[in-house]
């Protein structure tokens, strides 16, 4: 047997994969045409029912199925997108990967299918970037809205996610704003359509503030040393984070202190990262010297991880064409993809 499963069914729902096995030998011409069965399999219940079946004598058992949905999973993982994944069942209790295909028109990389999240994800993409972002901006400006988040213990674990060049928050993240702003100065920062959907959540009706003081002052506590661009190309990428990173808590502390608007934060936040980000172009000319990069600036193709680990590790650097090269594809790919302003807990998105 043969078959493909893909990551959504025919309404785009990435709740509900669906796999189609087909009674034939291999991917000959016109394989679609043989007999096959149809199965949806619902990522929630975890349960698997049949929706088509040309032959009645077709059989397929549950480890077949079970495998399909766990190599699609395995292809989702890699690629942090909505695939179509090939395979050959050859009955012995396992299945054989045969080749994968992005999914097109559907946009997978939500935060809750990629991290775990159950909250509701606001895209806050366009209020933070003036154009389009590259994955290397938003990946760094993720990294380091988190950590801050940790120092100041803000009670919510990782609340900004990058979805390649998409930067959600976490709703309960953008209550604490709008505590700290006051409600009338940060919905007149929300885009229009985003206003009413953020006023019907859990986290926007409650009328428990945040504790601003007790944040604030974790944060207050913190301070970052100057820190000389010495010693090996890692610890200089290392000490270009660390200046955005005291950056960027700078503008933040002073946003908590009644003396910076959110418009006016929002762009010192952007600001510190394009300048971080150009210090890392910079020192990238030592990929170009060693033909491991076309172009400096081909590293806004990479995520912050990727970067770091090139700076690290040399067979990373050594690697660094080949993964630019994925990095462009699934941005191209990404781009041709309509991406939701908002995505509830259920997966439901608008």
């Amino acid at each position: 047997m043969i078959g493909y499963i893909t990551s959504a069914d025919d309404s785009g729902d990435l709740t509900n994969p669906v796999i189609t096995v087909i009674l034939a030998d291999d991917f000959y011409p016109g394989f679609e045409n043989m007999p096959k069965v149809i199965y949806t399999y619902n990522r929630t219940s975890e349960r698997f029912s049949k929706s088509l079946c040309s032959n009645d004598d077709f059989t397929v058992q549950l480890h077949s199925l079970l495998g399909a949905v766990e190599l699609l999973e395995l292809e989702e993982m890699r690629h942090r997108l909505a695939m179509k994944v090939f395979f050959k069942d050859g009955f012995s209790h396992s299945i054989t990967h045969i080749k994968s295909e992005y999914l097109e028109g559907i946009w997978f990389p939500s935060p809750s299918l990629t991290d775990g999240c159950r909250e509701t994800c606001v895209n806050i993409t366009e209020f933070i970037y003036p154009k389009n972002p590259s994955i290397l901006e938003v990946s760094f400006l993720c990294d380091v809205l988190n950590m801050i988040c940790a120092v100041g213990e803000v009670g919510i674990s990782s609340p900004f996610y990058c979805c390649y060049n998409s930067l959600f928050a976490d709703s309960s993240v953008l209550k604490l704003l709008c505590d700290i702003f006051g409600e009338d100065s940060f919905f007149e920062s929300v885009p229009p359509e985003l206003k009413n959907e953020l006023k019907i959540l859990p986290s926007f009706r409650t009328k428990n503030r945040t504790d601003i003081l007790k944040i604030r002052n974790l944060l207050e506590s913190v301070s970052y040393d100057e820190k000389e661009y010495t010693g090996t190309r890692h610890s200089f990428a290392v000490n270009i984070k660390r200046t955005c990173l005291k950056g960027v808590l700078e503008h933040i502390k002073k946003a908590f202190s009644g003396n910076m608007t959110l418009r006016k934060l929002a762009d010192s936040v952007y600001c510190e990262i394009d300048s971080g980000i150009k210090r890392f172009v910079a020192l990238s000319g030592i990929f170009h010297a060693t033909e491991n990069l076309e172009r400096t600036e081909d590293i806004r193709f990479l995520t912050l991880y990727e970067l770091m680990s090139a700076y690290a590790f040399a067979e990373k650097e050594i690697t660094l064409k080949s993964t630019v090269r994925k990095g462009r594809e699934k941005i191209t790919h990404i781009n041709k993809t309509k991406i939701p302003k908002v995505i509830y807990p259920d997966g439901r998105s608008i």
